[in-house]
């Protein structure tokens, strides 16, 4: 074990302080407070008509967009007997997939929602991804942010031309007062979750991935739109807790040299459960 510049005594160290603010910044249930999500769902496609849907969202967003990579993990295929593939998302503008969902929800915007700006909540990834691609395409953004959010997430928002706001203590306070700044003031809310076009632009990575990897199976709090396509295209559900997530984040760090946050280790945690044997032998 050694210190490392940062003042943490060890790897696990920081694996562990980066859950803690995972689980504090998502401690509470969501409570309805999101106005936006009872209007939406009227615009949510058949899930017959998703995959549509997503293939004229890859083409609006994909010159804003990193094309990852899909690699497979020696690692992990041989742990599990079965194979392993990672899309390094991590490896995005701003690190994560959210950057997807986020120029999908603005560039369907109206172009008076345009002039008049954005607003969301978030815990970080959100945020950012919104800041960076209303920085290129010209939109007035504000971030609400909860006190537990990230300081370098602040402060790369801000780098980007965001007006950040922290207002509450966790992500449902700063989710709340966000709607109320919008309603005030005439910004659209963008929620993380339950916005169609968000959705919509998180699903192109599944595009890429099967477009990268052949003849592949099936296979945390989503938001409402999410959970209703889910259902009727998913075969199971597993439960995982923090410990396992946990330890999903540290073998990836070890064995494959990336550092993620909580719910990008969660598919990897899922399958070291032993709950999903049946898919040994498959991709």
């Amino acid at each position: 074990m050694h210190v490392l510049d940062d003042g943490y005594s060890s790897e696990v160290d920081i694996m562990a302080v980066m859950l803690k603010n995972f689980l504090t910044a998502n401690s509470a249930i969501k409570n309805g407070l999101n106005f936006q999500s009872n209007d939406v769902k009227l615009m949510l496609p058949k899930p017959e008509n998703a995959l549509h849907h997503i293939e004229e969202t890859l083409q609006k967003i994909q010159h804003g967009i990193i094309r990852t990579p899909c690699v497979k993990s020696e690692f992990f295929s041989k742990l599990m007997d079965m194979e392993i593939y990672l899309k390094k998302e991590n490896l995005q503008y701003t690190g994560s997939f959210k950057a997807r969902g986020a120029l999908a929800a603005i560039k369907n915007l109206s172009k008076l929602e345009k002039t008049n700006g954005i607003v969301a909540a978030s815990s970080g990834n959100h945020a950012l991804a919104l800041a960076y691609h209303a920085m290129h395409l010209g939109v007035p953004f504000t971030a609400v942010l909860p006190s537990s959010a990230s300081t370098v997430k602040i402060l790369r928002s801000q780098a980007y031309g965001a007006n950040v706001l922290i207002n509450g203590k966790i992500f449902e306070e700063a989710q709340s007062n966000a709607i109320k700044l919008a309603n005030e003031s005439g910004l659209t809310y963008i929620d993380s979750d339950d916005n169609p076009f968000v959705v919509l632009g998180q699903g192109t990575v599944a595009l890429e991935i099967l477009e990268d990897v052949k003849f592949l199976s099936s296979v945390d709090d989503i938001g409402s739109i999410a959970v209703e396509l889910v259902k009727s295209q998913v075969d199971d559900f597993v439960y995982v807790n923090a410990d396992m997530v946990a330890v999903a984040m540290l073998h990836l760090f070890e064995h494959e040299n990336i550092i993620v946050e909580c719910p990008a280790a969660v598919g990897l945690a899922a399958l070291r459960s032993e709950k999903l044997k049946y898919l040994q032998g498959k991709k």
